[in-house]
């Protein structure tokens, strides 16, 4: 949450400090890229400190699978997406694939050690 908070502060401030140090306009572009990634990091920020539960559970292999899902996924998506929309493409990909893999931990979670990270009712 201190991070998320920083980086959003960082948006918001982020066209004064461009001219500050000597940044043209090149660099604006870059902050559309962090604001997709913030969006990302809204979603999936809060599973962060749990997100070795499986390893410390006994259950490695099913945390290197979430991984290695993850990772795959974030590979064909920028297979797909970076032709046609270039860097917003590879943000893009990057936060669906940590979303998805967000989804399969809850599933793990919830099947191979019957926890319930959240509850919705």
């Amino acid at each position: 949450p201190f991070f998320l908070l920083v980086f959003a502060s960082v948006y918001c401030v982020f066209d004064f400090f461009l001219p500050v140090f000597g940044l043209g306009q090149a660099y604006a572009v870059s902050r559309d890229i962090l604001l997709i990634l913030l969006v990302g990091l809204l979603v999936v920020g809060g599973s962060i400190p749990i997100s070795m539960l499986l390893n410390q559970a006994g259950n490695p292999g099913y945390y290197t699978i979430q991984l290695s899902i993850a990772v795959l996924g974030n590979v064909f998506l920028n297979i797909l997406l970076i032709p046609m929309w270039g860097i917003y493409g590879a943000a893009i990909a990057t936060v669906i694939s940590m979303v998805f893999a967000f989804l399969v931990f809850l599933v793990f979670c919830t099947f191979v050690l019957n926890v319930r990270v959240f509850k919705l009712r």
